[in-house]
């Protein structure tokens, strides 16, 4: 009887160490999942974050594009040079 109670205290006891094993491991592997979707979100808000920056860019570069030309049409329709200030003819 005493026998079959410290077997089971045994087994119980193995048990317990498989059971902390196993916790341990799937703490360990809930961590890297979330360290990995937190480096996704970050690598994503970054590439959105770029986008935008590049976007500014274009509309700002297409700003001046579209000044310079406006004024070259402009002078060309009152008369002016679109590299000088001074009348032509």
């Amino acid at each position: 009887m005493s026998s079959m109670r410290l077997d089971k205290t045994k087994q119980l006891e193995r048990d317990a160490a498989v059971h902390a094993s196993l916790m341990r491991r799937k703490e360990d592997v809930e961590r890297e999942e979330l360290r990995v979707e937190l480096a996704l979100a970050e690598a994503s808000r970054r590439r959105k974050a770029e986008q935008v920056q590049l976007a500014a860019q274009d509309v700002a570069l297409g700003i001046d594009t579209f000044e310079i030309n406006m004024k070259r049409l402009l002078k060309g329709a009152l008369g002016y040079r679109w590299d000088t200030e001074v009348p032509c003819c």
